[in-house]
């Protein structure tokens, strides 16, 4: 009997626990800005002063938890792609992003990231290579 309802309490604190996740597969990100990126669009970069063009497709992925956004250079040859995933943490309150790019590994980064208007600001704190990269909409067009 002991067994039983230690079982029991057991089954209960998961159940409990379960109702409380605010994380995790089933819990979609949702973003009305985030959203409006989704597609085949032309993306205006600004980087140490040189502006860039590069198309972009961006689409869900991984149960709805992430924007993955796929970036190529438009110059010939293309000098620069990344492949981004952004997501959002229901716990903590913020963006994540996760940006890996040609690179390569060392370079590669996770950063934080927060919404003001049409903007998100993402800082990677890399005691390296610390920068801010920031997601404004107006900087986003339709590919045609």
């Amino acid at each position: 009997m002991p067994r039983l309802v230690f079982a029991a309490c057991l089954t209960l604190c998961a159940l409990a626990f379960a109702d409380e996740r605010k994380d995790g597969p089933g819990i979609r990100f949702n973003d009305d800005l985030v959203s409006r990126l989704e597609g085949r669009w032309e993306l205006t970069r600004t980087m140490r002063g040189q502006e860039s063009k590069s198309a972009v497709k961006a689409d869900r992925v991984l149960d709805h938890q992430f924007l993955r956004v796929r970036m190529k250079d438009l110059a010939t040859p293309p000098k620069y792609e990344a492949h981004v995933y952004n997501g959002w943490s229901n716990t903590s309150q913020h963006y994540d992003i996760h940006w890996m790019d040609v690179w390569g590994g060392h370079y590669s980064g996770r950063g934080v990231g927060a919404r003001t208007g049409d903007t998100i600001e993402f800082r990677f704190p890399d005691p390296d290579c610390a920068f801010v990269n920031t997601f404004a909409s107006e900087r986003w067009e339709r590919a045609r």
